[in-house]
């Protein structure tokens, strides 16, 4: 279409808006909330939000227009100066990415995995006003098609667990997973849940202590990637666009945006947990499957003659049907037996105890675990289990009896109405601040009992010093007394004949008294 004034005016309006600010969006996100905000022709509720509804493409101003239309502003310099706007890829790494894709002639031949730090701070699950902090996120993509096959996220730094995660996740039903986070969709638009040839990864240490599992059970290679062959990073970016961009960017507790009021935002403004961030992940990768525009040079001779659409899932699926690759499947249940962290369970009275939760299976009833430990047939009942860090509802429990089978065990009633759909790491955290708590009160409660040492001490030498000034008290009183008495004695004692004398005067004193009352 062609470029209006009236269109210029948006142009402008919205660049001001979302580009020329604080907040230093990517130009190419800025095009794309330019035409939802200007160009829409009404909004439809879908999934509880607003969705602008933009007319056909052919309507619109495409994004190479609102590029030339902003780098002929009279104010180029300025944006120069700025360095802002997008950077293209340069010759050597756009060389090095067709060398990788030369080298790949179907799906599955060659995945790679990418792990970077997402750029916001996430909370509990169970205490909002906990932080837990940022997440690590891991993204398995498709050489040859850009799809994005497998994904983790998690929140231990860059390491083996994340990688196994994500590895589990690219061969799991991608229908059943994403209904475990409330998003439905069909299998084709994530149609991905196969192993590939070869893996390669920046971070290869990742793999490598883990790597007999990956080789020998799953019968995948591990590939090192030459530093000088492909910016990580920028591939990232280049196979999943919108995850920094119209994603992270916006959410609260996004370390680069910033408030209504220019504020740099704190991480304690985190509101989004880690299953909600999972959600926006899945709805960007599914978005990035069937939307994300491959350029030109990312489609061969035999893919431009069959009119492939030129997305990552139209890609892979005439992959599938058109070419060889190196696609495999195998159960789920052996892939995560060799990929989710092993660990041991006991059988108690109360239920199979893991992580201070309890869980319950058909062969703990069947074979009357409990009822063994109730009627004390055994002290103890360890158990082989394995575990998903992202999930506490359940456990799976090894079964050498069948082959290494794994059972399902799920939480029991008291702990699933606490702990269901939460993260270990929100059990872990909770338990932790119980931990803290529990120590706090046994200080406390270490402190009182000092406190009472102190004032029954205090109340003991109070008693004696008391009793000693009593005693103090009544011996003085009593050498007074005596002393008193002795110095009365010695004063009023006369001698015999003086007290004979006296004596004998009273009595005839007395009598002649007498004689005159009986006289007169």
């Amino acid at each position: 279409m062609d470029i209006d004034d009236t269109t210029k005016e948006y142009f402008r309006r919205g660049t001001k808006l979302f580009y020329e600010n604080a907040e230093k969006v990517p130009l190419t996100e800025a095009y794309v909330r330019i035409l939802a905000l200007f160009l829409h022709q009404g909004k439809e509720l879908r999934n509880g939000a607003f969705v602008p509804l933009l007319p056909p493409a052919d309507e619109l101003p495409t994004l190479s227009q609102y590029r030339y239309w902003y780098r002929m502003r009279p104010d180029l310099a300025r944006l120069v100066a700025s360095g802002k706007g997008s950077q293209p890829c340069t010759a050597g790494e756009r060389a090095a990415l067709e060398q990788l894709r030369q080298t790949n002639f179907g799906p599955g031949c060659q995945y790679v995995i990418h792990v970077v730090i997402g750029d916001i701070y996430l909370v509990s699950r169970l205490d909002r006003r906990r932080i837990l902090g940022r997440p690590v996120i891991y993204i398995i993509v498709d050489i040859f098609s850009d799809l994005i096959v497998g994904m983790s996220v998690s929140l231990e730094g860059p390491s083996r667990q994340g990688a196994m995660l994500a590895l589990e996740n690219m061969a799991h039903d991608k229908v059943a997973y994403c209904r475990e986070y409330g998003v439905d969709i069909t299998e084709d638009a994530w149609p991905s849940h196969h192993l590939p040839k070869t893996i390669v990864a920046n971070r290869s240490d990742l793999l490598l202590k883990n790597a007999d599992a990956l080789v020998n059970a799953l019968d995948i290679e591990i590939s090192n990637a030459q530093p000088c062959r492909l910016d990580w990073r920028e591939s990232f970016e280049r196979c999943f666009p919108l995850l920094d961009d119209t994603t992270i960017y916006w959410m609260p507790g996004s370390v680069n945006s910033s408030s209504e009021m220019g504020r740099k935002v704190h991480r304690l403004d985190g509101r989004l947990t880690l299953h909600e961030f999972r959600r926006l992940v899945i709805e960007c990768i599914i978005e990035h499957n069937m939307a994300h525009r491959l350029s030109d040079d990312d489609l061969d001779g035999d893919m431009i003659a069959d009119g492939v659409e030129p997305y990552p899932r139209d890609v892979w699926i005439w992959g599938i049907q058109n070419r060889v690759g190196a696609l495999r499947t195998l159960p789920i249940d052996d892939v995560r037996r060799n990929l989710l962290p092993h660990a041991n369970a006991s059988a108690t009275l109360e239920g199979v105890y893991f992580r201070w939760m309890l869980y319950t299976c058909g062969s703990a009833i069947q074979e009357q675990w409990f009822e063994q430990m109730n009627i004390g047939m055994k002290k103890s009942l360890t158990i082989s289990i394995v575990f998903d860090p992202r999930t506490a509802d359940r456990i799976y429990v090894l079964r050498p009896q069948e082959g290494q089978a794994l059972e399902t065990c799920r939480l029991l009633d008291k702990d699933e109405a606490k702990f269901e759909g939460c993260d270990w790491f929100d059990v872990e955290d909770v338990m932790e601040r119980h931990r803290n708590e529990m120590d706090a009160e046994t200080k406390r409660r270490q402190m009182f009992r000092e406190l009472c040492a102190a004032q029954d001490h205090i109340s003991d030498e109070g008693k004696r010093g008391l009793r000693k000034v009593l005693e103090d008290h009544r011996a003085e009183k009593e050498q007074e007394q005596k002393s008193i008495t002795r110095d009365f004695q010695e004063s009023e004692a006369p001698s015999v004949g003086h007290s004979h004398s006296t004596f004998k005067g009273f009595i005839e004193r007395t009598f002649a008294q007498d004689n005159d009352k009986l006289f007169h």
